[in-house]
């Protein structure tokens, strides 16, 4: 007898696959995986030296 999963997807969906190269349309000078690569201070460096603030850690004073 068959056995189905409890979330009733199988095993076909996509959502959950990281599917490498960039996803977003008209984006070429983009490269998501390597974004997807970064710890959070890279990722947050990279975000101030683009002007990008409101970066920090709730944490952080």
């Amino acid at each position: 007898m068959a056995t189905r999963s409890g979330s009733g997807r199988g095993s076909a969906s996509t959502a959950t696959k990281n599917v490498p190269g960039n996803q977003t349309p008209n984006t070429r000078d983009i490269n998501e995986s390597d974004i997807a690569r970064l710890k959070v201070d890279q990722l947050r460096d990279r975000l101030r030296r683009r002007g990008i603030t409101g970066t920090a850690d709730s944490s952080t004073p």
